[in-house]
């Protein structure tokens, strides 16, 4: 509710909203100050910072320190927490589905991925594609308001509705992720073969259906300001499935896990893993 955001988590007072990542703040600042005092990269290659740091260097009218900070920040959180939720979510859901389980399982056994994974060899695994999807439509790894600005000139919903320009509006991808229009029945089960061909359906239909949702999975935002590391998420996302499940024999001693929706999923449960791998072992 929009009165609400605006009185709890945009109170210019005393802000009353969900936990904030003052932790990203801090880490970023501190590997700027240690860059600044002579440090190196653990890897002794060149990183984003040195990046940074040499685009500050050759503008320093748009880019200083604070601005640096930001990047940082950018890389810290988007860079790593959103794509550590998606992989948990994939994670739990695979495990939480015996079904799913063993038939990605066969799949990946079947294809005889090189390991580790790489991209290119992922490409014709349908149904590793199809939980990847559903994991992250069912749990996308922003939980808050993707807002945007309404420019001059104000803008016409399709039903009538004028919305003046400088108006704060958004979506919510939780929301719109389990729109069952779009999506099918039961938006809020974890069913990947919503991804994949219906029996009897023709492939002209399957493409528009496809289409259509894929088009309106709003994980990663929409439009010119969509998620600029979108593809490197996804393909962080899927070589880490593959490859763990190409690896390991991987179990959960207990069900349901505990998700924490504030602006960011938090998951708490625990796995079992053992090297080893066969397409039904222990399913």
């Amino acid at each position: 509710m929009p009165i609400l955001d605006l009185l709890l988590d945009k109170n210019p007072i005393v802000r009353l909203g969900p936990p904030t990542f003052v932790w990203a703040n801090i880490f970023s600042l501190e590997q700027l100050q240690k860059r600044l005092s002579g440090g190196t990269p653990p890897s002794g290659h060149t990183d984003f910072l040195d990046k940074f740091l040499e685009t500050k260097k050759k503008y320093p009218d748009l880019v200083n320190d604070n601005t640096v900070v930001t990047y940082l920040l950018s890389n810290t959180l988007a860079g790593s927490d959103t794509t550590g939720s998606a992989m948990c979510s994939a994670v739990y859901h695979i495990l939480k589905h015996p079904r799913v389980h063993r038939k990605l399982r066969e799949e990946l056994y079947a294809a005889k991925v090189p390991l580790p994974a790489k991209w290119k060899d992922l490409q014709g695994l349908t149904y590793l594609d199809a939980v990847m999807r559903e994991s992250m439509r069912v749990n996308p790894g922003v939980g808050l308001m993707i807002e945007r600005i309404v420019p001059e000139g104000g803008f016409t919903l399709p039903d009538g509705r004028f919305i003046p320009a400088g108006t704060i509006v958004g979506m919510n991808p939780w929301v719109i992720n389990k729109n069952e229009a779009i999506f099918g029945a039961n938006t809020e089960e974890f069913i990947p073969e919503r991804w994949l061909p219906s029996p009897g359906e023709s492939d002209q239909a399957y493409q528009a259906r496809f289409t259509k949702m894929k088009s309106t999975d709003f994980t990663f935002g929409a439009g010119p300001r969509m998620c600029m590391g979108r593809y490197l998420s996804q393909l962080e996302s899927y070589k880490l499935i593959a490859t763990l499940f190409s690896t390991f024999e991987v179990s959960v001693p207990s069900l349901p896990c505990k998700i924490y929706l504030i602006e960011y999923p938090r998951w708490s449960f625990r796995v079992s893993i053992t090297r080893g791998m066969s397409p039904t072992h222990g399913l």
